[in-house]
């Protein structure tokens, strides 16, 4: 297992599923909470948390926990590399 931060863990949820900053945004203001691409730039860039309620929401979105524990800076996340880099 890789140990990433929470900011880091969003990135790499979101380009997995290769979606833009908007339109992650746009996933999550259909959920409710008002977010912009610009918010979520600072979500991932750690300049910037999101309150609970986005948070639960993004979490609904991914199917994942992202911030498991909110004394610890940082989660678990499976092995990020596709099949490619996994070869090399």
């Amino acid at each position: 297992m890789i140990i990433v931060k929470p900011s880091e863990k969003l990135k790499v949820l979101r380009t997995r599923r290769h979606w833009t900053q908007e339109e992650l945004a746009e996933k999550i203001r259909e959920n409710g909470p008002k977010v912009y691409q610009g918010t979520v730039s600072r979500y991932e860039t750690d300049k910037e948390e999101p309150d609970s309620i986005v948070k639960e929401t993004i979490q609904n979105i991914f199917g994942e926990e992202i911030w498991a524990d909110e004394s610890n800076s940082e989660v678990s996340i499976g092995v990020i590399y596709n099949d490619a880099e996994q070869q090399r």
